[in-house]
């Protein structure tokens, strides 16, 4: 664990200093982003480092990747996006299909990813509606809380929030996301 977290910090200060270098060339960005499809997860960790540096502009080759027939490699585009946040918030339309994946991780980063993006998340509220009835509870706590950030745009869900809500494990996420969804603005 010591190992890793030195290592990381070596690169995220390896990268930090090189990016300071004026005659340096800009980053290829399709490069760096199908690092994640590597084997070695070092080789990952770099370019996830990377492409937080790059923003935005990786954001339409993340999403391609969403497309890969490997979920691990799904699972690590998904992630990304969901550590770049708003900056990849054109990501929208795939990260709300991507909560059909038949990966878990894949499916947990699209569902994180949509709750911070609160309110603008609001266009993927029907695919939310139907992600309720995911397997694994914890994507569908996040898928809940996501219901009650997007606020009164995701009123449509609440008759079946209210029916989470009678699931002893779900009450407490389902009563706030209702909460939230009904509360005067």
């Amino acid at each position: 664990m010591r190992l890793r977290l030195a290592w990381t910090l070596a690169v995220a200060v390896a990268l930090a200093s090189g990016a300071c270098s004026k005659d340096e060339k800009p980053p290829d960005v399709a490069t760096i982003v199908g690092q994640l499809r590597d084997p070695k997860p070092e080789v990952r960790t770099a370019a996830v480092l990377q492409i937080l540096s790059i923003g935005e502009p990786a954001t339409a080759p993340l999403v391609e990747l969403l497309r890969d027939p490997e979920p691990h490699v799904r699972a690590s585009a998904a992630q990304t996006i969901w550590s770049l946040g708003v900056k990849a918030k054109a990501a929208l339309p795939a990260m709300s299909q991507a909560l059909k994946d038949s990966s878990k991780e894949v499916r947990l980063a699209a569902a994180m990813f949509l709750e911070a993006l609160g309110a603008e998340a609001a266009p993927a509220v029907p695919v939310l509606i139907d992600a309720l009835r995911d397997p694994e509870w914890d994507v569908r706590q996040h898928v809940i809380k996501t219901l009650g950030n997007i606020g009164p745009e995701a009123s449509a869900a609440v008759p079946k929030l209210l029916e989470i809500g009678k699931d002893e494990l779900m009450r407490g996420a389902a009563n706030e996301a209702v909460t939230k969804i009904q509360a005067p603005r």
